[in-house]
């Protein structure tokens, strides 16, 4: 395990959203009279439950980002959660993901996707547990405007970037409840290694998150 602190991953990646964020404001005002570009942000409220990785039941938020122009669009996404060990006194998990998508076919797309994610748990004895890993994805979605809807899934390729080697595959779902009400659910299924008494095995867990939020 490692005892470095996350906080230059939890700072880059803040202000890379602080700077995408302000980056898609400007661009949406030169562009307003073109009609091509648009953009989005939301904020949800999001529960979490883990089987398999040994995590407590958590409660956290997520921030997402849009800006589309004509057939492309770039969404960022990060979220955090105060989910630990089950043995730990405290901690938190977190996860950070840059998408971009291309319609091809009217609300149909094709996504390439990075993401980092990893956690951090302090133990009564003192001791700190912490890993992180980046990973590399592509998928299929689906998004309209007209009914508020966007539903993609992605496979995420096996990272070497943590001794657990983690390889997962998701399906989000976002949908408009009532105008700028939206609800959103996110299905994870992961692999990884996991050292054991008889050596490295391969182990699998899902975890599945939940939320409402505000997206405007």
């Amino acid at each position: 395990m490692t005892h470095k602190k996350p906080t230059h991953y939890l700072l880059a990646s803040i202000l890379c959203a602080c700077v995408m964020f302000w980056a898609l404001v400007i661009a949406a005002v030169a562009n307003a009279d073109k009609g091509d570009f648009s953009w989005h942000v939301a904020g949800y409220v999001v529960g979490k439950v883990a089987s398999g990785a040994g995590y407590t039941p958590g409660v956290g938020g997520m921030l997402e980002l849009y800006g589309r122009w004509k057939f492309l669009e770039l969404k960022l996404n990060g979220a955090a959660y105060n989910m630990r060990k089950k043995a730990a006194e405290n901690g938190y998990t977190y996860g950070y993901t840059a998408e971009i998508r291309r319609f091809f076919y009217g609300p149909f797309y094709g996504l390439v996707a990075t993401s980092l994610g990893g956690y951090h748990s302090e133990f009564a004895n003192g001791a700190v547990w912490e890993k992180r890993g980046r990973n590399q994805g592509i998928g299929l979605g689906y998004s309209t405007e007209e009914t508020g809807t966007d539903v993609n899934l992605s496979y995420y390729f096996q990272e070497n970037t943590s001794p657990n080697r983690v390889q997962y595959t998701t399906l989000a779902f976002r949908q408009r409840i009532y105008k700028l009400l939206y609800g959103m659910v996110n299905i994870t299924r992961q692999t990884y290694d996991q050292m054991t008494a008889t050596g490295i095995e391969r182990w699998d867990g899902v975890s599945i998150s939940w939320g409402l939020g505000i997206r405007w």
